[in-house]
Formats: structure tokens, sequence, C-alpha cells
């Protein structure tokens, strides 16, 4: 299908030759398909008895120019009952016009249409609301908020209007098809993008009767640029992950398997000091070698948590994480955060559970 090369292809040189305009679904785009986003930063889509289905959360169909024609596949993707979106444009930014034409067009495809709550920001921290458009495909015209010419977004969040529209159905929720800067202008430099979204894979949304022990796993994110990635898990007892939160950082440096517990390290250095006083020399130094090879691969901290967390490289495109000792008869809610070093990031879905 569409759009793939949108996120995995950078560009790698500065921009010499003028764009040509080109006009899709009526909407004229004087920069032609640079116009449109080129990356997704976070999809959290609110899924309900599994609605939207797995075949509308295709969050890549939002890039790119637009391109759903009507019974003809899924070129789109769901948000879900009030689930959302974070769009990036790499190698151009949104601005103003200077005058009352539209700066940004939504398409909104499908067969609802759906109000959408709009937000642009520059570095994907402040954020500004445009307020919210009628669903199928809107004009904003962004000097209205008080932005002009010389104010750069990059980042735009669509977020679905829970109180409108259905709020049931395989493909629940506003459709993307695409996002476009109509008012754009040209990056002068190579943008350098986020790593692509971390795909979870267990355990599923809404688990009940989970154990206090439990193995996170997930797809590894790709890096566009080409940049290490590493990621951050969060698990908490809110979903806004503000309260009991246990949050375990740089994972994909443990590049070895096996269960890590933070401690353990000390109290083997304990153990070997007791035993290097002993008459067997032959086994303190035994140990003591043993200890100088084995502590580096187990002394690590945990964070703030009731327990103790592992990686382990289950296959070469997953990555699992234990944490131990969590309170039982608790909704945990969870996420992963994948990161580069030139401090772009993106967040997974979050999912939640229920511990027996």
């Amino acid at each position: 299908m569409k759009k793939c090369l949108y996120q995995s292809i950078m560009l790698c040189v500065i921009f010499v030759i003028k764009a040509e305009a080109a006009t899709y679904k009526g909407i004229e785009f004087p920069q032609g398909s640079i116009s449109f986003a080129d990356s997704v930063v976070a999809y959290d889509p609110v899924i309900n008895s599994g609605q939207p289905a797995a075949t509308y959360r295709g969050f890549l169909e939002a890039l790119g120019i637009p391109d759903y024609t009507e019974g003809t596949g899924v070129d789109y993707v769901s948000l879900g009952d009030g689930g959302s979106i974070t769009l990036r444009f790499t190698d151009n930014y949104l601005t103003g016009s200077g005058d009352n034409a539209d700066d940004l067009y939504i398409f909104e495809v499908g067969s609802g249409i759906e109000d959408i709550y709009v937000e642009i920001s520059t570095d994907n921290d402040t954020w500004h609301s445009l307020g919210k458009v009628d669903g199928g495909t809107s004009g904003i015209d962004i000097d209205t908020f008080g932005f002009g010419i010389n104010d750069l977004f990059s980042y735009v969040r669509l977020t679905d209007d829970a109180d409108e529209g259905s709020q049931t159905g395989n493909n629940v929720g506003a459709d993307i098809d695409a996002i476009g800067a109509i008012s754009t202008t040209l990056a002068t430099k190579p943008m350098n993008s986020p790593p692509s979204i971390v795909q979870l894979i267990s355990p599923v949304n809404n688990t009940v009767n989970m154990q206090t022990t439990i193995e996170f796993r997930w797809e590894k994110s790709l890096d566009p640029d080409g940049d290490d990635v590493i990621y951050s898990h969060s698990l908490c007892i809110d979903e806004n992950f503000t309260t009991g939160c246990i949050t375990n950082e740089n994972i994909a440096s443990l590049d070895k398997k096996g269960i890590y517990y933070a401690g353990t390290g000390m109290s083997i250095l304990l153990f070997g000091a007791v035993f290097s006083g002993a008459r067997r020399f032959r086994y303190s130094f035994i140990l003591l070698s043993a200890i100088i090879v084995f502590v580096p691969l187990i002394l690590i901290s945990c964070g703030g948590g009731k327990g103790s967390g592992n990686v382990n490289g289950l296959s070469q495109n997953e990555v699992s994480f234990t944490i131990t000792g969590i309170e039982s008869n608790t909704i945990y809610f969870w996420k992963v955060t994948a990161s580069d070093n030139n401090g772009n990031a993106s967040e997974s879905e979050v999912r939640s559970f229920t511990t027996r």
C-alpha cells in the first residue's frame, strides 16, 4: 500500500529545486506533494471492544498525499472514539499566509463524518489549539489565531471529538487520509525525524487476572535517519501516567539476555568479600573472578519501583522487559517511548491490564 517510504526516507540535501504546484481533491497546494505530513510521532487510538479494528489502525496511511478512493481499500487511519494522532512535517513547515486564506487542510474521510480538534506545535512540547473543525475535507486559516508568515510549525495533532459521531464500529472515530500545509516554506536543511512508533505486542490491552510478574513485549522501533534507538517503559496506575509509576529508561542499552535484578550485584560483592578471607584461596579467587565477569551483566537500577526489571532479546525484531512484584488487584496502564540521540521521541499507544 501507500506511504511506507514517507516513514523510512529522509531528505539528505538542501532543497535547490522549487516544488511544482499540484491539486489534490480539488485543493491546490503551491508546493505540491512536499506539503504533506512525513512522519507519525504518536498514535493513541481509543480502542473499545476491539474497535477500531486492527485493519483501520494503520497509522502510516495518514502520511503523504490524500489518496483515499471509496470502495477500493483502507487508505486512512481511524482514531477511535476520542483517539488522537500526531503528525510531523520534516521537509517543510506550516506557516501563516498573511491573509484570510486557508493554510492547513485536513482530509477526513470514511462513511461517517466526524469532528476533529486540531493543535499545532513547533517542538512537540508547547501546543496551540486551532479549535474544532467539521468532519470531511476541512481548511483552517491559522492567521485567525494570531500566527503569520514568520511562524514555522512542524507538528499537527488531531483528536477525535468523542461526543460527535458514532461511538462504535470497525472504523469508529475520525478517519484521517492526509494533512497538508497549503501555506508552507521548505526546510533549508535536513530535519532529523523521530523513531517509528513502537508497536506493542503483549500484554494484550485490557487483559485481566494477570500475575504480579509481567513480561512486556514490543517490536523494535526503526529510526529513518539510522540513529540509535533507546526505549523508556512506563507503568502507572492512572492513564495520565502521574500516579504510582515505575519508569525504566535506556532499555535498548541492555543487549544481553537474562534477568536483571537491582541490588543483586551488591549482594554478590559482599558475599565475595567475606569469602576472600577464607583459607582456601583458590576458591576465593574463582569466586571473585566470577564476580568480575558476572556483576556487570546483572547490576542495574530498575527505577523507583516495586520490583526488578529484566530485558530479554526474544528475536531480532522484538524487545522484552519483565517487571516483578507489582501490586495485586490493581489496574495498570503502560506504554513505551522510543527516543533517538537527537532528542526526538515517539510514543506507543497506551494499554492497560489488571492483576489478580
